[in-house]
């Protein structure tokens, strides 16, 4: 079902209107919230499921085939408080692909004719997100990257919602991974994007 929705989102419509999008994102918020740690038999489905799901939001929100307004209403509502919390999840792979998600949400909320209260919201919960996984030095390669295209994302197209304190730090850990040979690739397009 969730590979049948991620293909939808390709065809003219995408998945239908407001209340498709909510239906989904709610469907979606209940499978993110499983506590994988608490069952451990379903512990590997529950995994692979929040990978696919995460997948599906990342699909529907870099779709051009919804209405803007509808999917920043619907994300800000039901699913945004989750998106950030998958960041914290103990797999690589669901941490990774949930960075990729919310790389995606800062140019939606914009295209979303978003209030300055709500842009101010979404970027600290996208702040408050990505700076930890920014500043950790003993993770996955995969995440070090994904946690600096966030940046990117995050720092281009919000940072007249960031406070000058949170800039400063994200840039001064941009320019940390400028400095380490594995990250450095990765800040340059991330001060690419950025500049």
């Amino acid at each position: 079902a969730i590979a049948l929705l991620s293909t939808l989102c390709l065809a003219p419509g995408g998945i239908g209107g407001a209340d498709q999008i909510k239906s989904v994102f709610t469907h979606v918020k209940s499978i993110l919230e499983v506590d994988v740690g608490a069952n451990k038999h379903a512990s590997a489905n529950s995994k692979s499921l929040k990978l696919e799901a995460l997948s599906l939001v990342r699909n529907m929100l870099s779709s051009h085939k919804h209405n803007a307004t509808d999917m920043k209403d619907a994300l800000l509502s039901i699913l945004l408080p989750e998106l950030c919390k998958s960041v914290r999840e103990d797999w690589y792979k669901v941490i990774s692909e949930a960075l990729r998600t919310l790389i995606e949400v800062p140019p939606l909320v914009v295209a979303g004719s978003t209030s300055k209260e709500d842009l101010d919201k979404v970027a600290s919960s996208l702040y408050d997100a990505i700076e930890p996984r920014l500043a950790e030095h003993d993770i996955d390669q995969e995440i070090k990257e994904c946690a600096l295209s966030a940046t990117a994302s995050l720092v281009s197209v919000l940072h007249g919602s960031l406070t000058d304190d949170q800039k400063k730090k994200l840039f001064e850990m941009v320019l940390e991974r400028l400095k380490n040979e594995s990250t450095r690739i990765a800040a340059i397009k991330t001060l690419s994007k950025i500049g």
